[in-house]
C-alpha cells in the first residue's frame, strides 16, 4: 500500500499532458496513384504511430466519361477508422454542367465494394474546378449528396478558392475541404531562362494558409511530401515531369551537369546530349530541375495551419504511393505545432554470417540528400585482409581506400556512398564485403 501511495504521489508531480495532442493525431496521408493493396507494413506503421485517417485514390473519371480503376485497396480485412475513398475527376466542365453530373458516381465507381454497408468510407472528390464555376460545383455536390450513398463528402481545393465570391456556396455543400498549399505558381518561360524557378512551397504559401482561417467548414491543410524532377526546353517552356526517378543517379549521369551554386530545395542540371534520364527522353540544351519541399517552411506551415483552424494535415503523399517521396512517416509525425527542432538520425551497422554489411537508420528522423548534391559516405576502417568483394549492393557506389576495387583484400578501408536514408530504412552491401562477422570501426561523413 505504501508503494502505491508513493507511486501516486510521484505521478502527481509529473506535468499534465491531457491537453496535448497525440504525436500523430493531426497527421493523415493521401495515397496517390497507389495500384493494388496498400502494403501491410505501411498500415502497421501508421497504426503504431496513432494515425487513423487516410485518403485512398482508387478511381479516376476521365474527360470522355471513362472510369479508370486503380485497384487500390487495404490489405485483407484491414479497416481504418477514417478512410476516405478518393475519386479524381478530369478538369472538364461537363461534370458540373450536366444535371446528373457527379451524381453518376455511386453507380459507376465501384464504391460499394470498398466497405461493408454499415461502415462505408467517406468520399473525397479531387477536381480542379475553375474558380468562376464554384457555384455550379457546389450544386453538383449537393445533387450527389442527395443520392444518400455517402456518409460524408470531402473535396480537395485550390488554395486560392478561399478568395472566390462563390466559395461560401461550395463550403456549404461539402463536409470537409482539403486545400492544397503547394505548386501555387507556375514557372514562366522568362523565369526559367533566368534560372528563377518557383519552389514547391514558399513564403507565399504561409500567406494563403492564414486566409483559410475564414473557412466556415472543417478543413485540413494539404502539404507536399514528394520530390519532383522537371524537364524544360531551351526556350524555357515546360516539357514534362518525370513520374519516377532516383536522386542518386542524377549527380553522376553522363548527360547531366549540375549548375552551381544549388540550394537545399532546388538543383538545376544542364543536359549535354540526347538520351534518357529516369526512362524519359532528354535532349541537348534542355534543363532538368529537381525540387524538394523546404523543411523549415513545412514545419512553419503545420504550425500556422493549426493556429488558423485546420483540423489537421494531409500529406500528399504517403511514401508507399508517391513515386519519389521526400520524407518517411515517422519524420513527418515530428512536425507538430511549435516543434522547431527534430531529433537527429540514429544509425547502426551490423554484418551477417555471409559478410554482408547493413547500415540502418534506427531513429525517427530521415537523413535527406545533402544541399551540395554530394553523397553521404559510410567509411569503414580495417586492416588489409578485412575486406573481400567490392560489391556496393544497395549503396550507390563503393571505393577502396589504399588499394583498388579490384584488389579489395589489400584495402585499409572502404567508402560506401549513398544519397539518403529515411527513418527505418536500410542499405546493404553485396555478398562477402567483409571477411569477418564483426563490423570494423565506422563513421558517416560528413557528420549528420
Amino acid at each position: 500500500m505504501r508503494l502505491l501511495v508513493t507511486l501516486a504521489w510521484l505521478l502527481a508531480l509529473l506535468p499534465a499532458r491531457s491537453a496535448e495532442p497525440a504525436a500523430s493525431s493531426i497527421h493523415s496521408f493521401w495515397f496517390w496513384n497507389r495500384v493494388g493493396n496498400v502494403q501491410p507494413s505501411s498500415i502497421a506503421e501508421m497504426q503504431r504511430l496513432g494515425i487513423d485517417r487516410l485518403y485512398l485514390h482508387f478511381q479516376e473519371l476521365g474527360p470522355r466519361g471513362t472510369w479508370v480503376n486503380l485497384n487500390s485497396s487495404l490489405p485483407g480485412k484491414t479497416t481504418f477508422p477514417n478512410l476516405h475513398a478518393v475519386i479524381r475527376i478530369a478538369p472538364d466542365p461537363k461534370w458540373i454542367d450536366d444535371p446528373n453530373g457527379l451524381a453518376i458516381i455511386p453507380a459507376m465507381s465501384g464504391y460499394e465494394h470498398l466497405g461493408a454497408e454499415e461502415a462505408r468510407p467517406a468520399l473525397q472528390i479531387d477536381f480542379d474546378c475553375p474558380a468562376s464555376r464554384l457555384a455550379d460545383y457546389a450544386a453538383a455536390i449537393t445533387r450527389l449528396r442527395e443520392t444518400g450513398k455517402f456518409p460524408s463528402i470531402s473535396i480537395t481545393a485550390l488554395a486560392s478558392w478561399i478568395d472566390a465570391p462563390d466559395f461560401p456556396k461550395l463550403a456549404a455543400a461539402a463536409d470537409e475541404l482539403v486545400p492544397m498549399f503547394y505548386d501555387l505558381d507556375a514557372d514562366t518561360p522568362d523565369a526559367v531562362r533566368r534560372a528563377d524557378f518557383e519552389p514547391m512551397i514558399g513564403h507565399d504559401t504561409l500567406r494563403w494558409i492564414t486566409k483559410w482561417k475564414n473557412c466556415p467548414k472543417p478543413w485540413r491543410a494539404g502539404l507536399p511530401n514528394f520530390q519532383r524532377l522537371t524537364t524544360f526546353a531551351e526556350d524555357g517552356s515546360l516539357v514534362g515531369h518525370h513520374p519516377r526517378f532516383r536522386p542518386e543517379f542524377l549527380f553522376d549521369h553522363p548527360l547531366l551537369e549540375l549548375r552551381e551554386p544549388g540550394d537545399a530545395v532546388t538543383s538545376i542540371f544542364d543536359v549535354s546530349g540526347d538520351g534518357t534520364v529516369s526512362l524519359q527522353k532528354v535532349s541537348a540544351g534542355q534543363v532538368l530541375v529537381w525540387r524538394r519541399p523546404d523543411d523549415t517552411l513545412l514545419r512553419s506551415a503545420v504550425t500556422l495551419a493549426m493556429e488558423n483552424g485546420a483540423q489537421g494535415i494531409v500529406w500528399f503523399a504517403h511514401p508507399d504511393s508517391a513515386p519519389t517521396a521526400w520524407h518517411s512517416v515517422p519524420h513527418l509525425c515530428q512536425f507538430l505545432p511549435g516543434n522547431a527542432a527534430l531529433a537527429k538520425p540514429l544509425f547502426e551497422v551490423h554484418t551477417d554470417s555471409t559478410g554482408i554489411l547493413v547500415l540502418r537508420n534506427t531513429g525517427s528522423t530521415d537523413l535527406t540528400p545533402r544541399a551540395d548534391g554530394k553523397p553521404w559516405e559510410l567509411v569503414l576502417e580495417g586492416d588489409p585482409g578485412s575486406f573481400d568483394r567490392a560489391d556496393p549492393g544497395s549503396f550507390h557506389s563503393l571505393e577502396a581506400i589504399g588499394s583498388s576495387n579490384h584488389r579489395l583484400e589489400l584495402a585499409r578501408g572502404v567508402r560506401l556512398r549513398f544519397v539518403q536514408l529515411p527513418a527505418g530504412s536500410r542499405l546493404a552491401s553485396g555478398m562477402k564485403l567483409l571477411r569477418t562477422n564483426t563490423p570494423p570501426p565506422w563513421s558517416i561523413h560528413p557528420a549528420p
